[in-house]
């Protein structure tokens, strides 16, 4: 009885000692080092910069913590299978620690075409669901127009897509060269597929021309705390097949897209505790 609750015990603490911490940094980072600690040292020692690295590196019950380091790590995420899914003991956790993830996409002057008068347009490489960002933000977007011409409800500073195309006014006396614009590139901030055991917490996700998460078939016991989507072009959350993710404390922002989007079964908003009579 007891050699069994000994070998319990030391079982338990090898399984504890087996999950490890994999860090992210994309400013000291570097793929070529361990991911082990937070900080360079040695020959090897030191976070990875890349989310990719990062994944490729963990395993089961693991933590991937990101450095928040005022930069937005600009890359699309797959968590799929055993190694990204949790255990007995521990989830599989992505700490953001308030980090960006960001999907965007710089638009170059010299890529834009003018159309007429101070109105100029963009043919983006995704076509639909797209955004235009003006400054880092979402820009605003005009409503759907009735006209064959949707651009004649066009104020400054908004644009809209017709037939694949953006289309932004500047303001007067002003170029298309003047302003910071930049449009989505990649298509989903963070996929899940056929994980469990799943927290990710703490992360911005913006600026993906779909979704900013999206949890495929056979996804369940995932969880998103403290998690920011906006300004995706499509949703912020996507669920689709048989899975299931709880939202906790989360801003899922409809600036621009549904918050939540869900094919072949329904959203349940949690009720708080009733207080005891």
């Amino acid at each position: 009885m007891r050699f069994s609750l000994v070998l319990g015990c030391l079982l338990l603490l090898a399984r504890l000692a087996a999950a490890a911490d994999v860090f992210v940094d994309n400013d000291l980072g570097n793929d070529a080092f361990d991911g082990l600690s937070a900080q360079p040292s040695g020959n090897r020692g030191g976070p990875v910069r890349t989310f990719r690295k990062a994944l490729r590196l963990a395993r089961r019950g693991d933590r991937v913590v990101v450095a928040n380091t005022g930069r937005p790590y600009r890359e699309c995420l797959t968590l799929a299978g055993g190694n990204h899914s949790g255990d007995d003991l521990s989830p599989f956790t992505v700490i953001g620690n308030g980090a960006t993830l960001d999907g965007t996409s710089p638009i170059q002057p010299q890529d834009w075409e003018h159309y007429r008068a101070d109105v100029f347009r963009y043919r983006p490489r995704l076509k639909a669901y797209q955004m235009l960002y003006l400054g880092g933000k979402p820009a605003a977007r005009a409503p759907a127009a009735a006209e064959d011409d949707p651009l004649v409800a066009l104020r400054p500073l908004e644009w809209c897509l017709h037939e694949g195309a953006i289309y932004f006014r500047v303001e007067a006396e002003k170029s298309v060269y003047s302003y910071d614009l930049a449009c989505c590139g990649d298509a989903v901030g963070i996929t899940l597929h056929q994980v469990h055991g799943v927290v990710v917490a703490d992360l911005v996700v913006q600026g993906y021309q779909l979704d900013g998460i999206a949890a495929h078939d056979l996804v369940r016991d995932c969880q998103l705390v403290g998690v920011t989507c906006r300004g995706n072009g499509r949703s912020g959350v996507s669920v689709t097949g048989s899975s299931e993710v709880a939202i906790e404390s989360s801003q899922l922002l409809a600036n621009t897209a549904p918050a939540v989007v869900s094919e072949g079964g329904e959203v349940i908003e949690a009720q708080p505790p009733q207080a005891a009579e």
